[in-house]
């Protein structure tokens, strides 16, 4: 499993590389860099007003992830 992660990294780096230099691909003009950020962007701010939402409820976020497994 790790020699195929690793594998994997390796071809996903090679991917990411190519589609940031090659303008024919269309992954690297000012629409699509502004897309993604703010779909990055707008992820965030989500999660933190939900969080902020669900503690205003009485609602712990955080106590999920403190059992191991999640139930």
């Amino acid at each position: 499993m790790s020699v195929l992660g690793f594998a994997n990294a390796i071809f996903m780096g090679a991917f990411i590389y190519e589609n940031w230099v090659d303008s024919a691909l269309g992954s690297n003009s000012i629409q699509s860099v502004g897309l993604i950020t703010g779909v990055l962007v707008f992820s965030f701010v989500l999660f933190w007003v939900i969080k902020w939402v669900r503690k205003k409820q009485g609602i712990d976020v955080d106590a999920l992830f403190r059992e191991i497994p999640p139930e």
